[in-house]
């Protein structure tokens, strides 16, 4: 019944064909129906798709028994203070099944959802038999995931109890010795545990990962940890159990071979040692012979096997490699390398691996998915992928076989609160001192006066956390004394983690980094507990690097609930990991992307300043997402279908609901309301009322990217879209790869995807890569070669000379020799240039850069070119790469003409007041200029249109001085004068027309930035301002610095809009629509105002500007 049910939920909401992009799958099921959302576990995991010849590498090398599968499950509501009493009070469970006990797929998750499930005691059960050819060995219960406060019974006694450390972590791996608990045949296993809800996946329940029994001899390796010394060396230490009663002396040999093919490698001669009953340590040193180190490109892998004579001991895989940094620079095995790839944010399919809340079995290769996922990214040239919030061995190994390297986020006190275990609770808060009845995310508070239903309620709860600072204020709540905290407890509880986190991932050579806290050091005590979680981790896997998980601050929340300085724990972080998409911090794509290269090197120094050092700067959330939700979500989708079809009646746009859609009533005061963080959410809250009433907000990002197009829904389209821009965002950090690596998180997917295929976990349903799958193959190509060219050129002017440079890259592991790099213009009518470059050789991790200038020639035509860039090394072709702009010719362009004087009222900055001029002169006009001393002379004569009939105002022509005398123009325009205003820098409302206003951007962020817009959006390509400027890609910057396209908005937004803009604020979304030009009637005259800085954009040999100038003037004196 389930599995048909959530059939038909998968049939109903697949879209557009077969495409959507995993983290559509993440929101499908969270978002679920509610038929199926009421369901206590997810019918996704009720596929029999979980085989262990997917899971484990000793998959038919070791004696295993598997007991994943179906298992029996009852669950008896209860608190977490009550959950001990329960399991005796039912102890009657750990006997045997009863007929009311209903099915579950293990690994699978117990956690409550956020509705109505239960929490509590749930047992589950199951029986296995022993073959009978094992007499002689024992047996060895291993859970590689299980938790929280789990027991567990073999045949109804007692076996275990295990204490947790991370829930829902790879930390949970127990292994217990049942061979006293068994008997012939049949057997049955029993665990109960406390089934609680998950907090953003963190803290999960169950039995989450594989679970097997080993069969091992008596004296056998329970783990072994490999740590290897470059080039050809490997210390090993091993844990030794010996399940006799008495002392056993064993002659050992270790066996070094190739994973693969069996080839031996090495062997080394332990000795005789003798094991004392119980646990016993084992380390040695074994020498490999013409070693063969681990790489993203030869992923090799060892094995070490330990015998005791000819009976095999244990068994463990490793790989060789050392991953380290030095200076600004990572290094694997002794070679710079730059790291490209997914992580937490990525839209992908990675978002998948963020399913393990409905689908653990994805995380452990259920229908082999995962592998088929880590495969194709890799086809596609990513080498690393960050992982948050949790990860499996399963994942490890498979990243360890296809060359992976993975860099993991540890979370250990992230909401560490309400939803913590009470044996961790108890262990980090003074044996003295209570419990507070809540913990809030930074730091403990007690509450006054707690009622049930605040108490009880997730969503109240979530509600009353919000406002905490507020009922602070106002006595109803207080913060924890620092004192309440156990803290010798808390060291003990996170040492305790981190060295067994670091026994979890030793042997895996694609795990180089672990990422420890939250965001901006947020969480209580963060950053001072890095001394603790460093020096625990490394303890137990001194090969891998450590740092804060998207910090880099100098200040962090203390004991107490403050911030406080931390500067001298930052010598604890090997790199930085910054957050610079983050919604309340340092955003990057709060800019305009032609900004990104001013946004890393600016970023990028703030970070050292801050760390006192030059460190490798590893950053996700860093490329452009703005669509993510809106693409995957179904409901969200639908929405902004319909907005599309609102928008765009027959195919074109209906002006007058954009309009209803875009306005926000009240813009212009949003932007004289206090500070900018005021503004901010002055703003916020006009468009939640906008949303409301429209239901168009949640689409602007799209608009942003794509423009006003009835392809706005089709994501095919828009997919494209994200790709072209994410292109050009790479680019620029790979120019500036110095400064930043990692470049997560860009929206979208990277495959094809067959839906309902993969919600069952069918490997088919992973496709081969979509649009930005296919960029990244390309930009994230280990041999690269691009210009640095979309920060400053979006188009030229013929006659001028391109000088940029071409930068190479080698991040393979061969050096490249002979490089020979054709450059070649063409255009409309063919080849206009070409030039060969070369350069004699690049060595692994290294980069070329070489000046290079291309010549547009005078007689060039204006129109489309391309710059074709074609790379060969040794004469073997490698790369290739290309870049669209436009070129105008101002000799060939017939010019706006006219008869009648056109005044010109000049700029009050010289700059400005030249540029202007010098364009003016390119005009076949009769100008007469006015300086600004004449202000009052021209006035007089707006008082008699038949004598001035043509009126412009230069840029920067309008300020405070001189807006009061500005205000005859609208008596002048009543009796037909024609107005053309270009771009102002004056906060304040139009002389003439008081009901509109010039609107500044906000300011973005902590950078010392300029506020500016690009994307500037033409409301039809048709129209005479667009005139051979049919394209979006000429709309999206222009060559002023940091691609600026206008600095002001005009507001409200009206019919009269001609383009418009939006103002990226501090969050990660596009915050108001405002016009950019407005074509105005005015009685019997008529004006033009124009906010694109496009006469600016004169002075950097912009094309695409100088047309629309010609376009914008040529409109204007015919109308």
């Amino acid at each position: 019944m389930v599995k048909v049910q959530i059939n038909n939920y998968i049939k109903r909401i697949i879209m557009n064909g077969k495409l959507l992009t995993a983290l559509g799958i993440f929101f499908l099921i969270c978002g679920i129906s509610k038929g199926a959302a009421d369901m206590e576990f997810s019918a996704l995991n009720n596929y029999p798709v979980f085989k262990p010849e997917y899971t484990d590498i000793f998959y038919g090398k070791k004696p295993r028994v598997y007991l994943d599968g179906e298992w029996s499950y009852k669950v008896f509501q209860c608190s977490q203070n009550d959950y001990a009493k329960t399991v005796s009070a039912n102890a009657a469970c750990f006997e045997g099944v009863g007929t009311d006990w209903k099915k579950m797929l293990i690994p699978n998750y117990a956690d409550a959802s956020y509705g109505s499930e239960k929490i509590g005691a749930i047992f589950l059960s199951r029986d296995f038999t022993i073959p009978e050819n094992s007499s002689g060995k024992r047996a060895v219960l291993t859970f590689t995931g299980i938790g929280w406060s789990p027991t567990v019974y073999i045949n109804g006694k007692k076996a275990a109890e295990y204490r947790d450390l991370l829930p829902g972590w790879p930390t949970e791996f127990f292994q217990t010795d049942i061979t006293p608990f068994l008997k012939p045949g049949k057997n049955v296993i029993a665990v109960a545990l406390f089934k609680f809800r998950k907090t953003q996946r963190l803290y999960s329940s169950g039995i989450f990962n594989p679970v097997y029994i080993d069969l091992v001899e008596p004296v056998y390796a329970a783990e072994t940890l490999v740590s290897p010394s470059l080039p050809d060396t490997i210390n090993v230490k091993s844990s030794i159990i010996n399940s006799t009663d008495k002392d056993v002396q064993q002659d050992l040999t270790a066996l070094v071979e190739n994973w693969k093919d069996g080839a031996r490698a090495a062997s080394f001669k332990v000795g005789n040692r003798t094991f004392k009953p119980g646990e016993n340590s084992l380390d040695f040193s074994i020498k490999i012979e013409k070693p063969i180190l681990w790489d993203i490109e030869n992923p090799h892998l060892y094995s070490l096997k330990l015998f005791n004579g000819d009976k095999l001991i244990g068994w463990e895989r490793f790989g060789l490699r050392e991953f380290k940094v030095s200076g600004r620079d990572f290094i694997l095995n002794g070679r710079k390398i730059h790291c490209y790839g997914v992580c937490a944010e990525e839209g992908s399919i990675s978002r998948l691996m963020y399913v393990e809340g409905q689908n653990p079995q994805f995380l452990n290769n259920g229908g082999d998915c995962l592998r088929r996922y880590l495969k194709v990214l890799k086809e596609n040239n990513c080498n690393s992928i960050m992982r948050w919030p949790a990860f499996t061995r399963v994942l490890n190994n498979l990243a360890d076989e296809i060359g992976l390297l993975q860099f993991h986020m540890i979370l250990p006190v992230k909401m560490y609160a309400d939803d913590m275990p009470l044996r961790i609770k108890r262990q980090i808060v003074d044996k003295k001192k209570e419990i507070p009845e809540f913990f809030s995310r930074g730091y403990f508070y007690e509450r006054g006066e707690p009622d049930e239903k605040t108490k009880n309620s997730f969503a109240s709860r979530t509600k009353y956390l919000s406002s905490f600072t507020a009922l602070v204020a106002e006595g109803k709540a207080r913060r924890c004394p620092p004192e309440i905290f156990d803290i010798e407890g808390r060291n003990e509880w996170l040492k305790a983690a981190y060295e067994k986190l670091g026994r979890c991932i030793r042997n895996n050579p694609s795990v180089v980094a672990i990422l420890s806290g939250d965001e901006g050091f947020r969480d209580c005590n963060q950053a001072f507990d890095l001394p603790v979680q460093e020096a625990a981790l490394h303890s137990t896997c001194p090969g891998v690097l450590f740092t804060g998980e998207h910090s880099y601050f100098d200040t962090s929340t203390d004991l107490a609930g403050n911030r406080a300085d931390c500067k001298a724990m930052l010598r604890y972080l090997d790199f930085a990991n910054p957050a610079t998409h983050g919604t309340g911090g340092s955003s990057m794509r709060a800019y305009p992307w032609p900004m990104f290269s001013s946004s890393i090197k600016y970023f990028s120094n703030s970070v050292y300043g801050i760390v006192g050092r030059k460190l490798p700067i590893f950053a996700d959330e860093v490329l452009y997402y703005g669509v993510l939700s809106r693409v995957c979500r179904q409901k969200l989708w639908e929405q902004a279908e319909a907005t599309v079809k609102a928008l765009f009646p027959n195919g074109k746009l209906d002006k007058e609901k954009m309009i209803k859609m875009f306005s926000l009533p009240g813009l212009a005061a949003a932007y004289t309301v206090g500070d900018r963080h005021e503004r901010a959410r002055y703003l916020r809250d006009i468009q939640k009322k906008a949303g409301r009433e429209a239901n168009a907000w949640g689409y602007r990002s799209e608009i942003q990217l794509m423009g006003l197009s009835p392809e706005l829904g089709n994501k095919n389209a828009l997919f494209t879209a994200v790709a072209g821009r994410t292109k050009k965002m790479v680019e620029q950090a790979r120019v500036n790869d110095q400064f930043l690596q990692g470049l997560g998180a860009t929206t979208g997917p990277w495959f094809d995807y067959e839906m309902e295929q993969l919600a069952q976990l069918n490997v088919s349903g992973i496709g081969q890569a979509c649009p930005i799958g296919k960029m990244f193959k390309q930009v994230y190509a280990p041999v690269f070669a691009c210009l640095d060219f979309y920060g400053n050129r979006s188009s030229i002017l013929a006659g001028e000379t391109f000088k940029t440079e071409l930068h190479v890259f080698n991040n393979s592991g061969s050096a490249l020799n002979d490089i020979k790099v054709k450059v070649v213009l063409s255009g409309e009518k063919g080849e206009a240039f070409a030039m060969e470059i070369t350069h004699p050789s690049l060595p692994p991790g290294e980069k070329a850069t070489i000046p290079m200038a291309i010549p547009f020639d005078k007689k060039l035509i204006s129109g489309d070119y391309r710059i074709a860039l074609k790379m060969s090394a040794s004469g073997r072709p490698i790369v290739e790469n290309g870049y669209e702009l436009y070129v105008f010719n101002s000799a060939e362009a017939v010019g706006p003409e006219s008869k009648e004087k056109v005044y010109v009222y000049e700029s009050y900055d010289p700059a400005t007041k030249e540029t202007f001029k010098r364009f003016m002169e390119s005009l076949k006009l009769n100008v007469v200029y006015v300086p600004k001393e004449k202000l009052l002379e021209v006035t007089y004569y707006n008082r008699q249109p038949d004598k001035i009939k043509y009126l412009i105002l230069s840029p920067r022509s309008i300020d405070h001085t001189t807006a009061g005398n500005m205000s005859e123009l609208k008596s002048w325009l009543e009796k037909g004068g024609k107005l053309l205003c270009f771009e102002q820098d004056y906060p304040g409302n139009l002389p003439w027309a008081p009901e509109t206003s010039y609107v500044r951007l906000l300011r973005k962020l902590d950078y010392a930035l300029p506020a500016t817009g690009a994307d500037a959006i033409p409301l039809r390509y048709d129209d005479p301002l667009c005139k051979g400027l049919a394209a979006r890609r000429y709309w999206e910057s222009f060559n002023n610095p940091n691609g600026e396209m206008y600095r002001y908005l005009i507001a409200p937004l009206s019919a009269d809009a001609k383009i418009i803009g939006l103002d990226v604020s501090q969050l990660e979304q596009p915050a108001t629509f405002g016009a950019l030009v407005i074509d105005r009637k005015v009685g019997e005259g008529r004006y033009i105002i124009s906010q694109l800085e496009a006469t600016k954009a004169l002075e950097y040999q912009d094309g695409a500007a100088r047309q629309y100038l010609n376009n914008l003037i040529g409109e204007w004196l015919k109308k």
